[in-house]
């Protein structure tokens, strides 16, 4: 039986974040993907495999590589119908409060001694949160940012030990460890582009959940 690929295309517009001199960037972007309609039980597992393609305009490629992350939302949402639209919709995430932000004031993005006393801040956060939830994976993200900018050697020289719960996953860790994100930074050539690169990063995924200050005035 042949099988049919249902695919959908759509383009989005990213916000541009203009750099001190003539440096941009492109913000990272919260794409929601619905799938209406259910499924006979007997033709899926435990999760059905989606594929996700993104590409940015050719005249910039050379500059970026994308970076897809994965936020799954925490529960099963209920068929919506339009009799009982308005008194059912999914539960929003719970508010977890996270202490670690906003930073110090006197908090210095090229110290790796700062970086390092912000990993063991957001790992011990990182622990009391529910793994299931969306604040885990955003943690891990920022985690692992924090963790580079304070361990830039990793995974050769001398480094710390984490907990295992916090696996090497995601699209910041793995791009560092094959080696594209390494790449991309050092071929702008730029003294300290790494830490700069990194804080930049470190400020745009901070404010997917905390949308404020991220320095204590």
């Amino acid at each position: 039986m042949a099988l049919h690929c249902s695919t959908q295309t759509s383009t989005v517009h990213a916000p541009v974040c203009f750099g001190d001199k003539d440096d941009a960037s492109l913000r990272p972007i919260l794409v929601t993907v619905y799938f209406p309609g259910s499924f006979p039980r007997h033709l899926v597992k435990n999760d059905i495999p989606i594929q996700i393609s993104v590409s940015v305009a050719e005249e910039l490629s050379s500059f970026t590589t994308p970076i897809i992350g994965e936020v799954v939302e925490d529960s099963c949402l209920s068929q919506l119908s339009d009799d009982h639209s308005d008194s059912q919709s999914s539960n929003p995430p719970d508010d977890i409060p996270i202490p670690f932000l906003p930073l110090p004031s006197h908090f210095d993005a090229s110290d790796i001694k700062h970086w390092a006393g912000l990993c063991s801040d957001i790992q011990r956060w990182l622990l009391s949160v529910p793994e299931q939830s969306q604040q885990w994976s955003w943690g891990c993200d920022i985690f692992w940012l924090a963790f580079i900018a304070a361990n830039p050697n990793f995974p050769n020289g001398g480094w710390p030990i984490w907990s295992p719960r916090i696996i090497l996953k995601g699209p910041i860790i793995e791009s560092w460890l094959e080696g594209s994100l390494k790449r991309l930074i050092a071929e702008d050539g730029k003294e300290g582009q790494l830490h700069r690169w990194l804080w930049g990063e470190f400020c745009q995924q901070a404010q997917l959940f905390f949308p404020y200050s991220l320095i204590a005035a």
